[in-house]
């Protein structure tokens, strides 16, 4: 069992500066637009992309997913974040927020238990379009940024996931850090860890260390 994260209002005053970073990181990667998938024609699109990210990585075959779509029981009720370059979708991630009963993603693929529940929202399927990785950061950070602010505005500060070394990379550079939930298994034709994920300026002051 995980536990020790601090109350939301704790959390909320220390995010101001991880709100300003997002914010920066998203104008950086301009013409790229951000935003949510909200018609049914948006999420398909979601979906196909991060099938042909699992076909192209090696992670699954054709047969895994006969309708062409890469879904699962969470992409439902889920918040798609979406990248777009004009009228082509180029990027995508999802954030599920905790429901009674049910354990988040990054829980049921470790067996974890992450308190207090129902504070902790689970970011996760991050995948960039093949053609558009020359983008690098900016895309994949911008993303991210995203996410952050979708999460803010649902009251959380606190996030875990599944992420690659390449992952926490980018979570630092938004300001987060990271702490490490249990030791790393193949996830995805990955070795991946599990991570919860705060404002550094928050780590920094439970450690008892001053803020920058």
């Amino acid at each position: 069992m995980i536990t020790g994260a601090p109350p939301i209002e704790a959390s909320a005053r220390r995010a101001g500066l991880v709100d300003a970073l997002a914010e920066r990181m998203i104008a950086q990667a301009e013409p790229v637009r951000f935003g949510l998938a909200t018609s049914p024609g948006e999420k398909e699109a979601v979906f196909r992309l991060r099938y042909a990210v699992v076909l192209e990585r090696g992670w699954g075959r054709p047969a895994d997913f006969p309708d062409g779509l890469e879904r699962d029981e969470y992409d439902a009720d889920a918040l798609h974040i979406v990248a777009w370059n004009d009228r082509r979708l180029v990027g995508a991630c999802r954030l599920v927020c905790p429901r009674p009963g049910r354990p988040l993603p990054t829980e049921a693929a470790f067996g974890l238990t992450i308190e207090p529940r129902g504070r902790v929202i689970d970011a996760g399927r991050l995948c960039v379009a093949r053609a558009d990785r020359w983008l690098g950061a900016k895309l994949w950070g911008g993303l991210l940024a995203r996410a952050w602010i979708e999460l803010r505005a649902l009251g959380f500060t606190w996030a875990c996931s599944v992420v690659t070394p390449a992952g926490v990379r980018l979570y630092r550079r938004l300001g987060i850090r990271l702490e490490p939930l249990a030791a790393p298994r193949w996830v995805w034709g990955e070795r991946r860890f599990p991570i919860l994920a705060k404002p550094a300026a928050e780590a920094d002051a439970e450690a008892g260390r001053p803020e920058a």
